[in-house]
């Protein structure tokens, strides 16, 4: 395992982040109130309408049996987290268009920030 400090965070990292079974990575993720969004697939490992949706700690059996790692290791799977304990309140957000890249797939997700600006203007931010 390596580790070094990141002083300029005032902390260290160990990498790998975990020694356990990635399906208790997930779990505790979950427990710990991360919200997932399934945001890219390998469409030769996972099917294409995993896309937009939760990813919570039920789903890592059925990822397995497509031969998933748990936490995508492999490159099956990209989320990106909208809420959780670092998250001062859930980000707003929804789900648009799918993009297809021969074997994998992306779908659009627009994330509402609400910023304050002259006039209170509300921005939308969209992440491919």
């Amino acid at each position: 395992m390596e580790s070094g400090p990141l002083p300029e965070h005032g902390t260290a990292v160990g990498i790998p982040l975990w020694h356990m079974e990635r399906e208790e990575v997930v779990r505790q993720i979950e427990r710990a109130g991360y919200k997932c969004i399934i945001k890219a697939i390998n469409n030769k490992i996972l099917p294409r309408n995993l896309l937009g949706e939760v990813y919570r700690f039920r789903d890592c059996g059925g990822h397995k049996a497509y031969g998933a790692d748990a936490c995508g290791e492999n490159g099956e799977y990209h989320t990106i987290a909208v809420g959780g304990p670092v998250f001062k309140r859930p980000l707003r957000y929804r789900t648009g268009q799918i993009l297809d890249f021969g074997d994998h797939s992306v779908i659009d997700i627009n994330v509402f920030l609400n910023i304050c600006l002259a006039g209170k203007a509300r921005k939308k931010l969209s992440i491919r």
